[in-house]
Formats: C-alpha cells, sequence, structure tokens
C-alpha cells in the first residue's frame, strides 16, 4: 500500500508541476521505476594496508606541506555563575515557609492532593460472532460467579488478562474504553456482574467488579513536604523577577570578580576544563548547555580576552542568568611531528591503500576478459536491481553507499546495446571508513516500467498516462 501510495503521489507531483504533455510525464516517470540490474565488486583500501610502505622522510614532506592541519585551536578555561529561580530556591530554607502558607495552600489545592475512586474488574473477551456463546456464559456467571477466573482462562480471547483469570486492573472513570469504565462504575457491590453483554471495538465483554478503592484525600502530613517544595519554587520565581537587576548590576559594577556577585547571592563559582569553539559545536547541549551563542562569541573575543573582566549577565532561558570570565587562555599553536605523527601516519596508509585499489580497477578495466571472468565468479550477494523509486522508498534490501547508488543511476540509458557496461567509483567515507575503498560496477541491463503502449505499470496495474492537466 505505502508503495502504491508513493509512485500515486509522485504523478501527482509531477501533474501538478509545470509539466503539460503526456510524453514528458511517461518520461519522468519511466525514469523514477527503471530499474537498473548488475554487478558490484568492491575493492576495499583496508585489504591494501598491509601492501603500504612509507618512509620517515614522507611523514616529514606530508607534515611540511600541511602544516595547517596540525594547528591546535585557541582553547580556554572559564569561571562562571548561575543565577536562576532554582539557584535560590536550592538556597531557601523549610524554616522560610510558614505553616500558615503550608495550610492555605492544602486547603486551595485539596482536589489536587485526593484521589479518585478506582474499581478493579475482571473481564472475559469473545468474538462479535460468538454472541451466543457469550450470552449463554453471562446467565450462567450471574446465578454463580465463583468460578470466573477458571471460565477467564478457558474462554477468554484475551491472551494477557486471560492467563490472570480475566484481571484488567485498576481503571478510573476516564478510562480509555469508556463502555467498561461506565458499566464498572455502575455494578454496587464487589464480586458482582454486569447483567449485559459489553460491546466494544474489541468484541463481546463479561464484566466483574472485584474491589473498589475509595476517593480518598491525603492528610496534610503526607504531602507537607511536597507543598513545601512547590512554595519554595513559587518564591524562587518571585524572587528571580525582583533581583535579576540586582545581580545583572552586581557582575557589571564590580567586573574584576566573581566573588562579590557569588557572596551577594549565596551562589557557587563554578569552572570548565579547556574549551575550543570546536568543542561547544560539537557539544550536545550538556555539557555546555549555559554557554549560548551571544556568550560564546563574549568569551572567544580578543578584548574580552585581554581585559579579564565579568561578562554582562546574559538570558540563557528558563529564567536563569550566566555571567562567565575567562579563567585562563592558550592560544592556537602548531602542533609538533611528533604529536601527530601517528595521525599522518593514517592518512597517508589511506592514500596509498586507495592507490594501489585504484589500480587493481584500472588494470581490471583494461582487461576486458579478466574483467568478464571476476563478474562471472562472484555471488549472488554482489547483484544488484535499483531504481530510483525504490532509493525514495527505501526497499531496496541490500544498502548500497550513496556514491554508489548514484553512480548506478548515472549510466546513459542510449548506450543499452553495448551492454555490459562498466563504471568505477571511489569511497572516501571519514564517518565510516570501513566502506572506503574502489568499487567497480557491472551494469548488465535496464528494465522500464513501459509496457509498451505509453501506459505506467503500478502493482501490475496499467494507468493510461492521459490526465487532466
Amino acid at each position: 500500500v505505502r508503495k502504491t501510495l508513493l509512485q500515486r503521489q509522485l504523478v501527482g507531483t509531477i501533474v501538478k508541476t509545470s509539466i503539460k504533455s503526456n510524453t514528458l510525464l511517461q518520461k519522468y516517470f519511466f525514469e523514477y521505476n527503471d530499474k537498473y540490474v548488475g554487478k558490484l565488486l568492491s575493492f576495499p583500501a583496508e585489504n591494501y594496508k598491509s601492501k603500504v610502505v612509507f618512509t620517515d622522510e614522507l611523514i616529514k614532506k606530508y607534515y611540511e606541506e600541511h602544516k595547517n592541519n596540525f594547528v591546535s585551536p585557541a582553547r580556554i578555561k572559564v569561571d562562571y555563575l548561575i543565577f536562576s529561580d532554582k539557584t535560590i530556591s536550592d538556597n531557601l530554607t523549610s524554616n522560610q515557609i510558614s505553616d500558615e502558607e503550608i495550610n492555605n495552600y492544602y486547603q486551595s489545592n485539596l482536589q489536587k492532593f485526593t484521589s479518585v475512586e478506582e474499581r478493579k474488574v475482571n473481564h472475559i473477551l469473545f468474538n462479535k460472532d460468538d454472541k451466543s456463546k457469550a450470552e449463554e456464559i453471562l446467565q450462567t456467571l450471574l446465578k454463580n460467579s465463583q468460578n470466573f477466573a477458571e471460565v477467564a482462562k478457558n474462554n477468554s480471547i484475551d491472551p494477557i488478562s486471560a492467563k490472570n483469570g480475566g484481571d484488567v486492573g485498576f481503571i478510573k472513570k476516564d478510562f480509555e474504553i469508556s463502555n467498561i469504565a461506565d458499566a464498572a462504575f455502575q455494578i454496587k457491590n464487589k464480586g458482582d456482574i454486569f447483567p449485559q453483554l459489553i460491546e466494544t471495538n474489541f468484541g463481546l465483554h463479561i464484566l466483574q467488579l472485584t474491589d473498589i478503592k475509595a476517593k480518598m484525600q491525603q492528610p496534610l502530613a503526607d504531602v507537607k513536604n511536597e507543598i513545601i517544595n512547590i512554595l519554595k519554587a513559587q518564591k524562587a520565581q518571585k524572587l528571580f523577577a525582583e533581583q535579576s537587576e540586582n545581580f545583572t548590576n552586581s557582575v557589571y559594577d564590580q567586573a574584576d570578580s566573581l566573588e562579590p556577585t557569588a557572596k551577594q547571592f549565596n551562589l557557587k563559582i563554578q569552572h570548565t576544563d579547556w574549551i575550543s569553539q570546536g568543542d561547544l559545536i560539537a557539544d550536545d547541549g550538556e555539557k555546555y548547555a549555559f554557554i549560548t551563542p551571544k556568550l560564546a562569541d563574549t568569551l572567544f573575543d580578543k578584548n574580552f580576552i585581554e581585559e579579564k573582566h565579568n561578562s554582562d549577565a546574559i538570558d540563557i532561558g528558563n529564567n536563569a542568568l550566566v555571567s562567565a570570565r575567562i579563567a585562563a587562555y592558550e592560544d592556537k599553536k602548531q602542533q609538533s611531528l611528533s604529536a601527530v605523527e601517528n595521525e599522518i601516519k593514517e592518512i597517508l596508509m589511506q592514500q596509498e591503500a586507495l592507490k594501489l585499489a585504484k589500480k587493481d580497477v584500472d588494470d581490471l578495466l583494461n582487461n576486458k576478459e579478466l574483467l568478464s571472468k571476476n563478474f562471472a565468479n562472484k555471488s549472488k550477494e554482489n547483484t544488484f536491481e535499483i531504481s530510483q523509486m525504490s532509493v525514495l522508498e527505501h526497499t531496496d534490501s541490500k544498502v548500497f553507499h550513496p556514491e554508489i547508488v548514484r553512480t548506478i543511476l548515472s549510466f546513459p540509458k542510449n548506450k543499452t546495446k553495448q551492454l555490459p557496461l562498466y563504471k568505477s567509483v571511489e569511497i572516501v567515507d571519514n564517518n565510516n571508513p570501513n566502506n572506503n575503498g574502489y568499487y567497480l560496477i557491472q551494469l548488465e541491463n535496464i528494465i522500464s516500467k513501459n509496457d509498451g503502449k505509453n501506459n505506467i505499470v503500478i502493482n501490475n496495474q496499467t494507468e493510461p498516462t492521459y490526465m487532466h492537466l
């Protein structure tokens, strides 16, 4: 179904564009559905690394030619203060919340501290086609419900509750299956059965009430700590609004240190390890969440670093302000050859391995007989069948690197008389080095979805390409 909808969506998209002829519509649709069939030979760079030989002179030469690639970025250590409703709340003690405030909040929010009535039920579920059977069992259980659990185990089509004697658990009046909830809250006594079959989208139910949790108000003593925390948070929000300007003025007026502001607002000065701008870009938002783009621009500003002052108080959202200063600074510096030697070796290893892989590919392309033999010996695992539509749908059973897919789909259709056709592609994937290498593609056929009568074939059904445009 999903495939058909995607294909129809493609046709619809083409129709809504400025394409005004059936010929062009056919062309675009067939191009998306034409299937490219062939085989793939892989020449992984990893297989050639053992053959690579390079000297110290080559390592040094690469280092000298690429020195700019081996420069450590400027980095800083930061001291900072965060002033927020949370830091204020953490500094508030329980003694700062009076009993009168606690009691007033409790009385004004009794509903919040009162649990609603819940009812525990068992059920037996039947298919709607088995109404006569369900009715017969209901009448039997209405006379004697003591063996309800056993009847549920033997007859209910709900496998999860059946093995537990039909136990559904406790439900509230707002239970998602309203018919069940309505019936459960009509039953008067524990053990009683609702006198009628209940019909839902799932089938027919026999319902038994097994327990009742009465509506209950929590005593003030049980919720006192919860109320204290709520009131502390409310006070903290109010104090934050009142004191934000004072914090802002303090870090500005006493710009040579964060200490006076920390003492005034009972805050702890926090510290980072070394940070570069690259670290901030790579951060997932947890470690340096307080460093907003605005604060980052300030921290790495040359004048700010030289002045060694507090930053302005910057709003970082969620009722929080931050002020920071540079604790230490290191300018960018050239890394020594010894520090980056292993990195260079890996780069050279990769480059030389790719060269060796390319040589093998080129040798094959220049020897048609050997080329055919290599492809003939490959198993079915090395075959592919790809169309642009299958790529859009992600329906291919095999997953190829995007560059391989692009290369396969780039074979010219006007040269099918010269099949098989060959292309090579180089893959250098820093995110997944295991993909690195050369790949040789043999295109054996291009299968068109055109049925020969200018019709589009969707799920084996032909649809004429004439439409109201």
